[in-house]
Order: C-alpha cells, then structure tokens, then sequence
C-alpha cells in the first residue's frame, strides 16, 4: 500500500487525476497542495504544485510555489521550469511586461525550452511590440517547428490561458489566424 503522508505519492496520484481529462482537478490540486504542505524542499513538489495552481487560477499561490522553486534551485540546470512558470503566470494574470523579462530569463536558462519562446512570443504580442514577436516566432517555428506551435495551441485550452493563444495566434502565420477563427 502507498503512503498517503508520503509528498511523492500525494503528487503521483495528483498528475494521474490532473492529467486524465476526466479526473476531479480539484481533488488533484488538493492532492498536489498537501504533498507541498509537506515537503516544500523539493524542486519537483513546488513546480508542478505551481503549475496546477496557475490553471487553476491561483496566480498568487502559483508564484510561491515557482519563486520558492527557484530559491531552492538557483543555480541548477533545472531552474528553467521555475522560470518559465513564474513567466506563464505573469502572462495569465495579465501581467505582460513581467512576463517577457521571466520568459526572457526561462529562455536564458534554457534556450531550448519552447514553452518559454512561447510565453515570449505572447508577452511581445500583447506589448504591441509586434517586430520582436513574429521574429521570435519565426525563430520558435525554425527550432520546433509549426507541429510545435499547433501541440501548444491544442494545449493551451484553458480559460488561463488565453493570453498564451492570443499572442500564438496573432504573432505567427496565415494558418493560425485561420484556426482561430474557425474555433469562433
């Protein structure tokens, strides 16, 4: 029998409901809340319980859970998911200027990372600044290519995550604006 005080066991079971479409996903952020209630020391605990918080939209709550992420690993390889979670959480709450320097420094930490070009890429999008997003853009599709921007989109359904489509949509091509016009 798993250990229900066990933070690893608690998580588990929280990405299994969280990620089954089907699941309770308050029950799964519950799950994800008391495995960070006990051990808050752990990298992985605090990035995914961020996550759930931020689509759930607890912004607030998201970014203590990504900033004490990033306090516990400033230096490491990893650091970039507490980066790029700060950054998304910025773009959900509205908050764009903050979320393009985090996205920026997500970027830094992992140039690689196409959740963060992404988050870029919709930050410029939402400033105006309309140069720097369609080449960021150009750059995401050159490195992940359109099959990569598509999987983001069919992704990024949830109502915190509008900001993340619009800025997709409104940087990138023809198509795109194509598809979102049919989903109106």
């Amino acid at each position: 029998d798993a250990d229900g005080n066990d933070p690893f066991v608690l998580l588990i079971n929280a990405v299994d409901i969280y990620r089954d479409g089907e699941g309770d996903r308050d029950a799964a952020v519950a799950l994800a809340r008391r495995s960070y209630a006990l051990n808050p020391n752990s990298l992985l605990i605090c990035n995914v319980t961020g996550y759930f918080e931020r689509d759930q939209g607890n912004y607030e709550a998201a970014l203590a859970c990504a900033t004490r992420g990033l306090e516990l690993s400033p230096g490491a390889p990893e650091r970039f998911w507490s980066l790029s979670n700060i950054a998304r959480t910025h773009l959900s709450a509205g908050r764009f200027e903050e979320a393009l320097l985090w996205g920026l420094r997500a970027i830094e930490a992992n140039p690689d990372l196409d959740e963060a070009l992404a988050i870029v890429i919709a930050a410029y999008t939402q400033l105006g600044q309309m140069v720097e997003a369609q080449q960021t853009f150009g750059e995401f599709v050159t490195m992940h290519g359109k099959a990569a921007v598509a999987s983001l989109l069919a992704k990024a359904g949830g109502p915190h995550d509008r900001y993340l489509r619009e800025g997709l949509e409104n940087a990138g091509s023809p198509d795109l604006a194509q598809t979102r016009a049919a989903r109106i």
